[in-house]
């Protein structure tokens, strides 16, 4: 009888602490945070990113890397546009978000994944890059002729 009230009084208090902690991942929008991280690249705002940064992000990137990733991109893509609406799906305890987002020169598929904590655990931007058109250069052909100091076709 005893065994099984501390049974019941350790599934209730489990219950309560599932049930207190369910509203704070419940009220986490990883759109959102997802959408304030872009937001935060644009504005420069690097510290506010890597605040947001799990442990192993944190290792792994710096706050000077993620700058010049961030020029790497812009150098490539051209001026930032917009974002469009951004698109969540979960992988076991993480949330993946891709936010569409439109450059000048390019169209970016920017990642970014949360832990159950809503920590940063992992971000990268993907380069849709739309053609250039250039013309080709044309090989200069063996039978074009070429001129020479003298004025004659081939040196003659």
């Amino acid at each position: 009888m005893f065994a099984g009230m501390r049974l019941g009084l350790l599934t209730t208090l489990l219950l309560v602490t599932t049930m207190a902690a369910a509203p704070a991942l419940q009220t986490f929008d990883a759109a959102q945070a997802g959408r304030a991280a872009v937001e935060r690249l644009i504005k420069g705002d690097f510290a506010a990113v890597v605040a947001t940064f799990d442990d192993k992000m944190r290792a792994a990137l710096s706050e000077a890397q993620l700058r010049g990733a961030w020029e790497s991109v812009l150098e490539q893509a051209g001026a930032f546009k917009q974002v469009r609406d951004p698109r969540v799906t979960t992988k076991g305890e993480y949330q993946i978000v891709v936010l569409p987002a439109e450059f000048e020169r390019a169209s970016v598929d920017i990642q970014v994944v949360f832990n159950g904590s809503g920590q940063m655990a992992g971000s990268t931007c993907g380069l849709l890059a739309r053609p250039v058109l250039r013309p080709r250069r044309r090989a200069r052909s063996a039978m074009r002729p070429t001129y020479r100091a003298s004025g004659s076709p081939n040196g003659m």
